[in-house]
């Protein structure tokens, strides 16, 4: 009687459910051949798949219980959980069963022949046994019984099961044409064999020559380009060669050969499984649901991280290009889903012990990255940003430049110096107790400096409107058109890093406006409506105008003073300090105060309905001697 792995009429799978199979064999090989429970991480390590994430993992074990139904286990699925583990279900069969029921429960659950020593260490762990007991047993079994069939491999003795092989002395037969054909159609009935699907493939088999010999197999099914049900191929090979075929050496020639064997009965080429990777990404971003959820034997114990997980863990970090959540570690590679009862617990467990490991750093959140794969960039204040030291004289030798204290500044200059427009990086307020309930949303401005480099200064947003630890922290920034941004924000240099990508899609060069909103601790999203703000934007051509007098003022080491008088003078009606202070900072990288101490100390510059001009009568008069005692020292 055939086995419900043959007993249905041949439907071959393909695209992602054909994926799904391949890639479920080959992490039951992996666990056949590990002879023990096994990690998910462990699992990728070891299954010699192509390229493919965890996720990939993870779903095709869930889906393994959709496909196999396996009645002599307690449970419909292949694998299971143990201990945080994934190992066989078959390792927990029920022991009251006879030995043979039980050894062919194993072969079904592989589908295709297994190595001796593999089934004997499979039954042993059973029935808690040693294993050189079964290995007698089943050698003893093979040459005494017909219910299994071996094949003598060059490193290992193989054993199958009897019925997965063609029958095909079913009736007597004549040769003579008619007989042929109802002999025929009694073999295809009595091994089950469907004769519209089986049929089909005989003009394949012919025009590649069919045969015991592994080219002609292999040109065969990359001709056919489907699955290909085993015993039909056994039968399409009988039917050429009625008095020379012997089953088991066909299965030998058909393991020799490049072709795949899988679990369900069926095997495709090398090439076609070779094919399949591409449905790889489809089949991992598959939704599992609630109940789809694989039941671990037992309950669910809380995480205990030896050093051997813990270096596990460590290796999968080091391997990867990105940060890797911790959540994703305990979904993935060890196998705890996020129903856990224990899931909180766990997570706690789990970054505490990679918090403690020097090859690589927390960087906020629950993320975790290789410490050589944080850019060197993120540590420090690009030299475009930095404050020139230099010191300019006039023609008496005095100082030109000169910085007052609050108390000297003129007309409300020393609160301008706390806008949030005004503040820079190394040029901010110091920082205040931290915010235990920080607005969620940060309107912010792109000035000009910055657009080029891709920052923004932290005193820019509110006070901890991003975590405080740790130090430098990883956020993922979702950009107006969806793109994804792995910027860094470093709490030390209070810089935000890895905006560039973003800024150039920007056309105004300086003011434009945007909002942000903090949806998790790392994962923010830009909103952008090609608003300005008045008192940051200019044109194009003023730009160039400011770059211009750049380079004259590198040129002929002009002072901040002479920038200033150039700039005011220019705005015949006179201009905010907030423009004052952008403009100055294209020009050259000057600091808040020192830009309001020059306004404030110098008879030149006064103020009417609010705006700064610049009276070129008085520049004679030079600096105010009144402002020396509040000059800083």
């Amino acid at each position: 009687m055939a086995v419900a792995s043959y007993n249905q009429a041949y439907k071959p799978l393909a695209g992602e459910e054909l994926a799904t199979l391949y890639v479920g064999d080959l992490l039951y090989r992996t666990m056949v051949e590990a002879g023990d429970s096994v990690r998910l991480g462990e699992l990728a390590q070891t299954a010699n798949l192509p390229p493919a994430d965890l996720k990939l993992l993870r779903v095709v074990l869930l889906a393994d219980r959709k496909r196999f139904m396996i009645d002599e286990l307690n449970t419909n699925t292949r694998t299971t959980m143990r201990d945080r583990r994934w190992t066989l279900s078959t390792r927990y069969l029920d022991t009251r069963h006879t030995i043979d029921r039980n050894i062919a429960t194993i072969l079904k659950a592989a589908g295709k022949p297994v190595a001796l020593s593999h089934l004997a260490r499979e039954l042993s762990l059973a029935y808690h046994r040693p294993a050189d007991i079964y290995q007698e047993l089943l050698e003893r079994a093979v040459a005494h019984t017909n219910r299994y069939f071996q094949i003598a491999d060059e490193e290992e003795t193989l054993i199958g099961l009897s019925e997965w092989l063609l029958a095909t002395d079913v009736t007597p037969w004549q040769h003579d044409h008619a007989s042929m054909d109802a002999y025929d159609a009694d073999v295809l009935f009595y091994n089950f064999l469907a004769d519209e699907e089986t049929l089909a493939h005989e003009k394949a088999a012919r025009e590649n020559g069919l045969s015991e010999e592994t080219q002609s197999i292999e040109a065969f099914l990359n001709a056919v380009g489907i699955p290909v049900s085993v015993k039909a191929l056994q039968f399409l090979v009988w039917k050429q060669n009625r008095d020379t075929f012997r089953p088991v050496e066909f299965y030998a020639a058909l393991l020799k050969s490049k072709a795949v064997l899988l679990s369900n009965g069926t095997c495709i080429s090398a090439k076609m499984a070779a094919e399949l990777s591409r449905h790889f990404p489809a089949v991992a971003g598959r939704d599992i649901s609630d109940d789809a959820e694989m039941e671990p034997l037992g309950e669910a114990q809380p995480l205990e991280m030896n050093a051997d997980t813990i270096q596990e863990m460590v290796d999968v970090i080091l391997n990867s290009e990105e940060a890797v959540s911790a959540a994703s570690l305990l979904d993935g590679a060890l196998g705890i889903p996020s129903s856990s009862p224990t899931w909180e617990q766990d997570m706690n467990t789990l970054i505490e012990a990679l918090g403690q490991e020097p090859e690589i750093q927390w960087v906020g959140a629950d993320r975790f990255l290789a410490v050589t794969a944080v850019p060197p960039y993120v540590h420090t204040v690009p030299d475009s940003l930095q404050f020139p030291a230099d010191v300019y004289l006039n023609a008496d030798g005095e100082v030109v430049d000169i910085a007052l204290e609050d108390n000297g500044l003129e007309n409300g200059l020393d609160n301008e110096l706390l806008s949030p427009y005004a503040q820079e990086v190394l040029d901010e307020e110091p920082q205040v107790s931290p915010d235990e309930n920080p607005p969620s949303t940060a309107r912010l401005v792109i000035k000009y400096h910055h657009k080029q480099i891709g920052t923004m200064p932290l005193c820019a947003f509110p006070n901890c409107f991003f975590p405080s630890e740790p130090e430098l922290l990883q956020v993922t920034v979702v950009a107006p058109g969806g793109q994804m941004l792995p910027v860094w924000v470093n709490n030390s240099t209070r810089l935000i890093y890895g905006l560039l990508d973003w800024f150039e899609m920007i056309k105004m060069d300086s003011g434009a406006t945007f909002t942000m909103e903090r949806q998790a601790p790392d994962r923010y999203v830009v909103n952008y409506n090609d608003e300005t703000e008045p008192l940051m934007f200019f044109s194009r051509t003023r730009l160039n105008d400011l770059l211009e007098l750049q380079n004259r003022a590198h040129e002929e080491r002009m002072p901040v003073f002479d920038i200033v008088r150039e700039l005011v003078e220019h705005y015949r009606k006179g201009i905010d300090f907030i423009t004052l202070h952008t403009e100055v900072n294209i020009v050259r990288r000057t600091p808040r105060r020192m830009v309001a101490s020059i306004l404030s100390g110098y008879h030149c510059f006064y103020v009417r309905g609010g705006a700064w001009l610049f009276d070129a009568k008085k520049l004679s008069q030079g600096f105010d001697k009144s402002k020396r005692k509040y000059i800083l020292k």
